[in-house]
C-alpha cells in the first residue's frame, strides 16, 4: 500500500507472505477479516494508518515481536498509526508488546485483548460507574462478550446475569459492589453456558443467606478479589 493509497481486504481468505504479509509503505489499509501470516511481520507500517477489525495473525518466525510491527522511524515521528478493534493474535499480545519497546500497545481506546485457547483476542471495554449502568450491562437478555471494567464503588440491588454464549470478563479496578441491605438475593446469576472471569482484586460485600455467585450450569472463574 504506497503513495496515499487505501486498501480494505475482508472474506475468510489466506495471505501467506516472505517477509511480511501486507506492507502498509504510504496510505491506508482496513483489515477487516482473514488470516495473515508470514516470517516476520503479517503486518508491517511506515507512514500509514493501519486499522484492524477482525482476522487472525501470525508469524513462523521464533521471535513473535514482530506480528504486526512499525518502522522505527515513522513510529517515533507519529506518522505510524496502528488501531486495533478486533481480530485474533498468535502468541503475540497487541496490547502490550515489545515490537517498539516494552509496553507497546497497538489497540485502539476502550479496547484490549485477552487471551484464549486461540491466542489474544481484542474486544472492547465498557466501563460502568453507577447501579444502573451495571444492571443494563448485565441484562438479562443482554449480549456482552468482553471486558466490562468497574469505575467506582457501587451498591446494587438487581441481579447480574451473564447469559447462555456469553464470556464476560469482569475487572473488579480494586473498587467494591456492595449490596442493598433489603436484598437477599445472589448478585451474580451466571445461566447456563455462559462464563463470568472476574479479577482486578475488587471486593464484593452482601449481608445475605444467599450466595454471591449462582452458577447452576456454565463457568465461574475468580483470579483475584474478596
Amino acid at each position: 500500500v504506497d503513495n496515499g493509497a487505501t486498501l480494505t481486504i475482508e472474506g475468510e481468505g489466506n495471505i501467506e507472505g516472505s517477509s511480511y504479509g501486507v506492507y502498509a509503505k504510504n496510505g491506508t489499509l482496513n483489515i477487516k477479516s482473514g488470516n495473515f501470516t508470514a516470517e516476520t511481520s503479517a503486518v508491517q507500517v511506515g507512514a500509514a494508518t493501519v486499522n484492524i477489525e477482525g482476522g487472525t495473525f501470525s508469524n513462523t518466525d521464533e521471535d513473535k515481536r514482530y506480528t504486526i510491527n512499525c518502522l522505527d522511524a515513522n513510529w517515533k515521528d507519529g506518522t505510524s498509526k496502528v488501531n486495533i478493534t478486533g481480530g485474533t493474535f498468535i502468541d503475540f499480545n497487541p496490547a502490550n508488546n515489545h515490537a517498539e519497546g516494552v509496553g507497546t500497545n497497538f489497540c485502539a481506546k476502550g479496547f484490549t485483548a485477552l487471551i484464549d485457547d486461540n491466542g489474544y483476542t481484542v474486544v472492547q471495554v465498557v466501563a460502568v460507574s453507577n447501579k444502573d449502568e451495571l444492571k443494563n450491562v448485565f441484562k438479562k437478555d443482554g449480549d456482552i462478550k468482553g471486558v466490562i471494567k468497574l469505575d467506582s464503588d457501587i451498591v446494587t440491588d438487581a441481579r447480574l446475569y451473564v447469559n447462555a454464549g456469553n464470556k464476560v470478563h469482569f475487572d473488579m479496578n480494586g473498587k467494591k459492589i456492595q449490596v442493598e441491605e433489603s436484598y437477599n438475593d445472589y448478585i451474580f446469576y451466571i445461566r447456563e453456558g455462559g462464563t463470568l472471569i472476574i479479577d482486578g482484586n475488587g471486593t464484593v460485600e452482601a449481608e445475605t443467606p444467599a450466595p454471591v455467585v449462582f452458577c447452576p450450569v456454565g463457568d465461574l472463574i475468580i483470579e483475584s478479589g474478596t
